[in-house]
């Protein structure tokens, strides 16, 4: 469960990194000029590409890795994914066009997908039945830990190294520190041992079972809730920045405050939101507390329209 906590917080760590990283380094590859008035509409345009490349990468990595992991063993798995998401997005740091930092946005992003199925696995594998409510709780308080920790090490960066806003080299560093991830591999390796109930329930045609009844009906309708949900959140946090701009009608200080204060209430947000999933299910039916908190989330983006709402969206 720590292997898989820790996965889970880097995955985020690392792919928030990105959306403090996109006003300065978007308009670097572009070569665009700061003073230019569509500059700003560029960096969203290509902002919201990366994004794109961002959730599809994940939905590849969950495919294909949820088949190796069920094929070849979970915590191989985890060991290769997270190897692959923290290494790629290392050498984002290295881009020197807005195209590469697409492909090794890409690459990372398959390894992240495929972290999740792997590690999402191992957990519920690895405790009794009755505690698997308790066990995915603590291990998906790694999302938004991890996506406050990025915010966190971005704004020290950000602080520490002063330079233009156009920067050449401060979001390099900020990717570079991605390669971080790569000792985790290395508990893994040592000390995580496949799952007993994989050992015994080891099958070639887990895919092909998932594709008939009766779980088609679920999984199809998971897929579809999950896309949805991965959207909104993903269409609410890669635009703090953006967003902070238009709030703040380009008073650079308030901007800043927005910044802070949006990804501070959105990562608590999340962290209070998983923890409350614990005891709200002892008095509420799975069905019933999902829809409760699918449905907050269908609503956040309206919320969202006034900044302290991101409490709500996490």
């Amino acid at each position: 469960m720590v292997s898989t906590f820790m996965g889970l917080t880097f995955d985020l760590f690392d792919s928030t990194l990105f959306t403090y990283a996109a006003p300065v380094c978007v308009p670097y590859l572009l070569g665009l000029d700061p003073d230019d008035p569509d500059s700003a509409r560029i960096t969203a345009m290509w902002t919201s590409i990366l994004t794109s490349v961002l959730l599809v990468g994940w939905a590849i990595g969950g495919f294909i890795f949820g088949i190796i992991a069920d094929k070849f063993g979970r915590a191989k798995a985890l060991l290769f994914t997270i190897s692959i998401y923290s290494v790629s997005t290392a050498i984002c740091a290295g881009s020197f066009s807005i195209w590469w930092l697409v492909v090794f946005r890409f690459i990372s992003a398959v390894g992240i997908g495929g972290e999740w199925a792997a590690g999402a696995s191992l957990a519920a594998e690895s405790v009794q039945a009755e505690k698997r409510i308790l066990a995915s709780v603590l291990v998906y308080t790694g999302a938004p830990t991890g996506a406050l920790v990025g915010f966190v090490v971005n704004a020290i960066i950000n602080v520490a190294l002063p330079a233009p806003k156009y920067s050449s080299y401060s979001w390099r560093i900020v990717f570079a520190i991605a390669v971080l991830p790569v000792i985790l591999t290395l508990l893994i390796r040592l000390k995580v041992k496949e799952p007993e109930r994989w050992k015994t329930s080891k099958s070639d045609g887990v895919l092909t079972d998932a594709l008939h009844q009766p779980w088609f009906p679920r999984v199809i309708c998971c897929l579809v809730l999950s896309c949805g949900a991965l959207i909104v959140w993903w269409s609410i946090q890669a635009f703090i920045p953006y967003l902070s701009s238009y709030l703040s009608n380009g008073d650079t200080k308030r901007k800043s405050d927005y910044v802070i204060m949006m990804s501070v209430l959105i990562y608590s947000g999340g962290i209070i939101g998983s923890l409350s999933v614990f005891f709200i299910a002892k008095f509420m039916q799975r069905k019933k507390l999902f829809l409760l908190f699918f449905s907050g989330e269908t609503l956040s983006p309206i919320l969202c329209c006034h900044d302290s709402c991101y409490f709500f969206a996490g």
